[in-house]
């Protein structure tokens, strides 16, 4: 009898088959439909499916679930594209599937993940007096990416959000000749930042910053936040619900080191409303909420510098 391969899934868009299994590719073009597209003689695209597939060309290619958009690039002029989807949902968008044997490997076609390791720093002055006080967080994160799994193929990306004089998204691809990349990559992009942002105002956290950061982590990955601020819009609850529902859908740790153990109006952290809702989305997510200093403000035995060593 020979084996067969049983695919329970809607394919949306065009494939090759190769020696790895089943590929998706996009082809870069001057003008076309894109993912199986049309056009409709009005030099416009009609997408074949619009639930998964939309945008002027058909470009965008739509994870549903809390699934995450991947594009990466091929040979030639193509492009993988596909979907990080959470647990249970293997489809090509993320969406539920009847059944798709695996006993060859094939899944991992539909589904090309990237490890993306997300980092956000609230980089105010308050930030930087604790910094120039002997507790050296900047140096100590650089340190720590040194180590593993930052220093294996473990890890594709470093994806760094910076919120001080100016909102700074930043990344730090890996590579197979230079262990150290993404450290290096680290230490100077933030040797640039602080050239050339600085000084630093006091700064806000939003949920919409945090909703972004968590729906562009990967998979069972987790995004560590190093703040002295908590969020401002803390009354919006229908957003922190959406944090918490793409983080637990696609297994994503929140982990929050608080920089300063009193907010800016004096209170007790564990008691500001600005830092509850992030207690309480470290305790839905399984993530850790640690604040390193005594309330009383002075460093205990063991300051941020140490516990981001170990973290």
């Amino acid at each position: 009898m020979t084996a067969s391969f049983l695919l329970c899934v809607a394919l949306a868009t065009s494939y090759v088959v190769t020696g790895n299994g089943f590929h998706m590719f996009e082809t870069k073009s001057a003008h076309s439909c894109l993912n199986d597209g049309y056009s409709n003689g009005t030099d416009a695209c009609e997408c074949k499916d619009p639930n998964y597939i939309s945008g002027v060309n058909c470009e965008i290619w739509k994870c549903i679930n809390f699934g995450k958009s991947i594009a990466r690039p091929d040979s030639g002029n193509q492009f993988l594209k596909g979907c990080d989807c959470p647990p249970g949902f293997r489809g090509l968008h993320c969406e539920p599937t009847a059944c798709i044997p695996n006993s060859d490997g094939f899944i991992r076609a539909f589904n090309p993940v990237e490890n993306i390791f997300s980092i956000i720093i609230t980089y105010n002055q308050r930030f930087i007096d604790v910094i120039n006080r002997g507790d050296t967080i900047i140096d100590s994160i650089t340190e720590m990416l040194q180590g593993a799994p930052f220093n294996t193929s473990a890890i594709d990306s470093l994806h760094v959000h910076l919120i001080g004089g100016s909102v700074y998204p930043l990344d730090c691809p890996s590579s197979t000749s230079d262990p150290l990349a993404i450290s290096k990559c680290f230490k100077q992009e933030m040797s640039d930042y602080v050239n050339y942002f600085g000084p630093f105002n006091d700064t806000t956290l939003t949920t919409s910053i945090l909703l972004s950061q968590v729906q562009a982590a990967s998979t069972y990955s987790s995004v560590l936040l190093v703040t002295n601020i908590g969020i401002s819009d803390n009354d919006n609850s229908q957003q922190i619900n959406l944090i918490a529902q793409s983080a637990v859908a696609r297994q994503i740790e929140l982990n929050v080191i608080i920089v300063e153990p009193i907010d800016t109006q004096g209170r007790n952290i564990f008691f500001s409303p600005r830092y509850i809702p992030l207690i309480d989305l470290v305790h839905k997510t399984l993530g850790t909420f640690i604040v390193p200093y005594q309330i009383n403000g002075g460093p205990n035995g063991l300051p941020i510098k140490d516990v981001i060593k170990i973290f």
